[in-house]
């Protein structure tokens, strides 16, 4: 169940005229960026959001891969962990498979998990503020950037030698300097908590038709405490709103339910192009598309890159060269690439053709991969099947 905390938790540190590192934006990457610097020594260190990281009950799906997300966190995590998850549920209108890979993924508690973020970057030194809206940051002019703040309604001037802008989905805070954005291939979500189905409590469904997300998919995510997390993502210029495909969607899974509350967000799925860093101006997580193209996971793509932004950033600010400076910000970028961007950016190819596969092509697709027993279903064996369905499916009259 999430918590919920009381003003008396706000995080609401006085803003410092001046500081070495400022972090803009509490989410996982801006989280785990300023509690990495805050750590390392690199002086004083701000982190700031508009308001605080933990106001959403639920924040997207929520599911994790298991391994990579206990690797890269910067505190034991198991208080986090919802429920874990051992199966996978693909599924069409007309057919599915069970994939299973027991304990390999799992459903966190996002509010708690940034609430305690924020707490240990407190106790690690950083300066705090989540009701200070950041404007804009300026072009580097000496040694530092001016960062334009929003505090009340109050303006205020931050000075900082460096900047690492974790604000989300959209342009960012720099203009015309060539970095890379959050605003490729924005595509919008929705998703509810809902109660009164019947699911596995450890297995997550991943549904794929076009009448309810065209080029994208909806998902059955458990929540704990009986609840479901039920959400549609439908692909950049589908022409089919995410929530009137949810409403399609839960009719599908139970005809007339009504979800509760709906929460949206958006999902910069074109990948990194441009910099990821320039005159000590760093970017990470979804404010900079590292985001998987098809599967649209971000917690720990986010994480790893707000890591990897504080440790280059850091050693740049130790620097005592413009050239070794300039050899952290780039080698930055070339660490992204290695551990997720090439790939993602060769997923990013195959992404127009994905989603244009017809209903009738998922339906032959689980339906053959159903019929596997459950220990032929490898990846490999899952691989052999799409390559040998999809072509022929695509290819062949629609019954």
């Amino acid at each position: 169940m999430s918590v919920t905390f009381s003003d008396n938790d706000l995080l609401r540190d006085p803003i410092p005229a001046e500081c070495d590192a400022v972090v803009v934006g509490a989410g996982p990457a801006g989280l785990c960026a300023a509690l990495a610097l805050a750590r390392s020594g690199a002086g004083k260190v701000v982190l700031l959001d508009k308001r605080d990281p933990w106001r959403e009950p639920v924040a997207c799906a929520e599911a994790v891969r298991s391994r990579p997300f206990f690797a890269i966190s910067p505190l034991p995590a198991e208080p986090w962990v919802r429920t874990t998850v051992d199966n996978c549920l693909f599924a069409s209108e007309r057919a599915s498979f069970l994939w299973s890979s027991p304990g390999d993924g799992c459903i966190i508690d996002r509010a708690r998990m940034h609430r305690d973020l924020a707490m240990a970057c407190q106790r690690a030194g950083a300066v705090c503020n989540v009701r200070a809206r950041a404007l804009s940051v300026s072009p580097l002019v000496g040694r530092h950037r001016v960062l334009d703040i929003d505090v009340d309604g109050i303006r205020h001037s931050l000075r900082a030698r460096c900047v690492i802008d974790a604000t989300g989905p959209g342009k960012g805070l720099e203009h015309g300097e060539g970095l890379a954005s959050g605003d490729r291939d924005l595509e919008t979500a929705a998703f509810a908590l809902v109660e009164g189905l019947e699911f596995d409590p450890r297995t997550i469904q991943l549904w794929y038709g076009n009448r309810f997300a065209p080029g994208g998919y909806a998902w059955l995510f458990p929540s704990g405490d009986g609840r479901a997390n039920v959400g549609v993502v439908c692909a950049r210029g589908s022409g089919l709103p995410a929530r009137k495909g949810l409403e399609t969607f839960l009719d599908i899974l139970e005809p007339g339910l009504k979800p509760g509350p709906v929460w949206g967000g958006a999902i910069p799925c074109g990948g990194v192009r441009g910099a990821l860093a320039r005159d000590m101006l760093f970017k990470a997580g979804d404010a900079a598309s590292m985001v998987h193209p098809l599967g649209r996971a971000g917690i720990v793509e986010a994480m790893e890159a707000g890591t990897m932004a504080a440790r280059h950033a850091a050693a740049a600010l130790r620097a005592t060269s413009p050239n070794e400076r300039i050899r952290q910000q780039r080698s930055y970028k070339t660490r992204w690439l290695l551990r997720r961007g090439i790939a993602y950016r060769a997923t990013g190819w195959i992404k127009p053709w994905f989603g244009s596969i017809p209903d009738h092509v998922w339906d032959a697709l689980f339906a053959r991969l159903g019929r596997r027993p459950a220990s032929g279903r490898t990846w490999r064996r899952t691989v052999w099947e799409i390559l040998h369905v999809v072509p022929a499916a695509l290819t062949s009259p629609r019954r």
